[in-house]
C-alpha cells in the first residue's frame, strides 16, 4: 500500500523517492492503484487480529481482489487471511 510506503520513508525505515516511484508504478501497466474505497472498509471487519492499520487495509484489499500480499511482516503472515510471497 502506497500510504504505509510514505510511512516507512518518514520514520527513515526506508531511503525513496515517493514521486519517482509513483511514476514508475503509474508507467507500468503490471501494477493497479485500487481505492480505498467502500467496499475495502466494509473488508476491514474480516480481518481479526491485525490492529496496525495500514496492514489491515492491505488485506482487507488484498481479500477483496484475491490478491497475494508481498511482505514480511509476521502479524499478516500468521493470519493465514490472505497468502503471502516473500
Amino acid at each position: 500500500m502506497l500510504a504505509e510506503v510514505i510511512d516507512i520513508a518518514e520514520k527513515k525505515r526506508i531511503s525513496i523517492d515517493y514521486e519517482e516511484l509513483i511514476d514508475k508504478i503509474e508507467e507500468n501497466s503490471s501494477f493497479e492503484i485500487y481505492p480505498l474505497d467502500i467496499n475495502v472498509l466494509r473488508m476491514l471487519k474480516d480481518v481479526p487480529n491485525i490492529y496496525e492499520l495500514h496492514d489491515k487495509i492491505i488485506v482487507a484489499t488484498a481479500k477483496l481482489l484475491d490478491a497475494k500480499v508481498i511482505t514480511k511482516d509476521v502479524d499478516i503472515q500468521n493470519s493465514k487471511l490472505v497468502e503471502t510471497i516473500w
